[in-house]
């Protein structure tokens, strides 16, 4: 038999093979003779260096014997015998498996549950990818063609012949255990509700886009997510990587717990092993897995329902979360004075910015930087700047009684007390503006802009329970305050004057909140005039007489949120009697109210949504008032 002899030169001037990046070579010093030695021989005594096991395939045991001395690192050598002998190799991460180029060959496999993408997922994490060979997705991925050595088509063949059965056993059993439910709701909306209030766009979420993203963390359409009946998922279809751990929200209450107490994903297993990636009975996301087991949430908007379609023993659990979230709304009434006064009138009934109560005593001065205060479960919250303090009592209600005789002096006066019932947690918008629409000039063309000018307030109230069956009311509030500069103009367009307020407090149910010190200058100008004489030219103006007032004002808001009862429930919030003036703690009564569309609890009338899913609402005055849609139609 002919021996292949080498040469040290020749062997230097071939370039590397292209290799898997999974395979680590040991570069140690090697020397190596051979004198008519079996190629198969050469090839193993170099994998021993290696420690690593070499499958070499019966074509390549048949050629030519190696003759030559070798002084080179294992890696080069291998290279050499490979490019030299027209070999192939292939690595699965344990064994280096070496056939004659002769053998490759390609096949076509028929995805029937599978896809292309989760066999390629599924190699790539086993250590069977290799790039060097084909891979390739025909028509809708439901077809693969595979080309390469003997020992890649038969790994990637059995990685398919798996994910086949496991996705196949899954949709068996997950379909005979598969339930649809269709759930109305009372109080809450199915889907997103999207209005506006005040020129912004707010979004109600919905009950069914709660559980869509609790179910995968996307918030969105309906989304049918392929998940396990046990912890949580990853992308649908893919096994999981080793140490990943669950980042799906259902997966955390749904899931088991390994021994440790520690929610864990499936490991990469051994090609032996791979039949205990299905764990149908509840644990670890299914490999390969179709639309067997997997969670639909779709929210009907006709019948304001949630229909969800799980595997059995998940329904129960979706089920409790869509009735926690289907909770009554609570009702408040937002009631709001603003009051202008003339600067310095506070001080001489002998206001000055203090306010004494049951249960509290406050000091500040008009720049907010002196506080005294003496609390016994009552809130204070202060605003710092040169013109704002902020305080939140009972005793600001005592506050409207010195306005009154401020107003009987022309020296203060009530604006608008409007008043709405909102939603808990739901924004409740006051507004009562002008509009312009000035006229840009440009070029070509001229467009019109708007401006919005006056008070906007928003206010949202958050209901926050005590011990006892008291409660709290935390208000977030932010207040624009505008005017239109009848002296200033720029470019022919009037100069706007806009203020605003951002404040958060808390409150008790019933109790107010005061927000002063905001100053601004007006100016009331008139004109009088003898009759027939005023009008003369020139003369006329000896017989008009022209008048300005300016004056300081400071604008005041007194808001009152208050928590209000529907008939017919045993849980109506109460507030303490008043007697004499003075609130007894020990006393207690129902909550009333005239706000309309909302009557007293003691006349048995419950009328609290109109057609318009919308809270009514009672003004004294025409200003615009506005509120978010209160709840779901249903009945209870």
């Amino acid at each position: 038999m002919a021996s292949f002899v080498f040469g040290l030169a020749s062997m230097s001037s071939l370039s590397p093979v292209v290799r898997a990046a999974t395979f680590s070579w040991k570069d140690a010093s090697f020397s190596y003779q051979a004198n008519a030695t079996a190629l198969s021989r050469v090839l193993e005594d170099v994998f021993i260096t290696q420690q690593r096991p070499i499958d070499i395939s019966n074509v390549v045991r048949e050629l030519a014997p190696v003759s030559g001395d070798f002084k080179e690192a294992p890696r080069q050598l291998f290279n050499d015998l490979l490019r030299s002998y027209g070999l192939v190799d292939y690595f699965d991460g344990t064994t280096m498996y070496v056939s004659a180029l002769s053998e490759s060959k390609s096949v076509l496999r028929t995805l029937s549950n599978i896809e292309a993408r989760d066999v390629e997922r599924a190699a790539r994490q086993l250590g069977y990818w290799d790039r060097r060979f084909g891979f390739n997705s025909i028509g809708v991925s439901r077809s693969l063609k595979l080309s390469g050595p003997p020992a890649y088509i038969e790994r990637i063949s059995d990685v398919i012949a798996n994910l086949e059965a496991n996705a196949k056993k899954s949709a068996d059993v997950s379909s005979a255990r598969m339930q649809v439910h269709v759930i109305p709701l009372k109080h809450a909306w199915a889907e997103d509700v999207t209005y506006n209030i005040g020129g912004r766009t707010t979004v109600i979420r919905g009950v069914a886009n709660s559980l869509r993203q609790l179910v995968d963390g996307v918030s969105g359409p309906d989304n049918a997510v392929a998940v396990s009946s046990g912890t949580g998922f990853d992308t649908p279809g893919f096994p999981i990587a080793p140490d990943r751990r669950s980042v799906s929200a259902l997966g955390a209450l749904l899931g088991s717990r390994t021994d440790d107490g520690v929610k864990r994903e499936v490991k990469s297993p051994l090609p032996d092993s791979m039949s205990n990636w299905n764990r149908s009975s509840g644990g670890d996301v299914q490999l390969g897995q179709r639309p067997g087991a997997y969670v639909r949430v779709v929210g009907d908007s006709r019948m304001n329902a949630v229909v969800i379609m799980a595997p059995a023993d998940m329904l129960s659990t979706l089920e409790n979360v869509v009735h926690e979230l289907d909770v009554e709304p609570e009702l408040v009434q937002i009631e709001a004075a603003i009051i202008d006064v003339q600067d310095g009138a506070l001080k001489e009934i002998g206001f000055d910015w203090r306010l004494q109560g049951s249960r509290f005593d406050v000091r500040s001065t008009m720049s907010g930087a002196n506080a005294g205060q003496n609390f016994d479960n009552s809130t204070l919250t202060r605003g710092y700047g040169p013109n704002l303090a902020i305080y939140a009592g009972s005793a600001a209600l005592n506050f409207l009684s010195r306005i009154d005789a401020l107003q009987t002096q022309s020296k203060a006066s009530v604006l608008s007390r409007p008043k709405l019932a909102t939603l808990n947690g739901s924004e409740a918008v006051l507004t009562n503006q002008e509009v312009l629409y000035p006229q840009i000039r440009g070029d070509r063309v001229a467009q019109l802009y708007q401006i919005d000018v006056g008070l906007k307030m928003r206010v949202v109230p958050v209901v926050v329970r005590r011990g006892g069956g008291g409660a709290d009311i935390r208000l977030q509030i932010e207040i624009e305050d505008g005017s239109i500069s009848s002296s200033r103009e720029v470019g022919g367009i009037p100069v706007t004057n806009k203020s605003a307020i951002t404040t958060q407090a808390l409150v008790r149910n019933g109790e107010s909140l005061l927000i002063g010190g905001y100053v601004r200058d007006t100016s009331d100008s008139g004109e009088a005039k003898v009759p027939l004489l005023g009008d003369i030219p020139l003369l006329g103006s000896l017989f008009r007489f022209r008048s300005a007032n300016p004056r300081r004002m400071e604008r005041l808001f007194l808001i009152t949120p208050k928590l209000l009862a529907i008939a017919g429930t045993d849980d109506a919030p109460q507030e303490p009697l008043a007697r004499d003036g003075e609130y007894l703690p020990n006393e207690r009564r129902p909550v009333t109210s005239d706000v309309a569309g909302v009557k007293r609890i003691d006349e048995g009338v419950n009328s609290v949504i109109d057609g318009s899913n919308t809270a009514p609402v009672l003004s004294e005055d025409p200003n615009t008032v506005s509120a978010s849609p209160v709840s779901a139609g249903g009945e209870n």
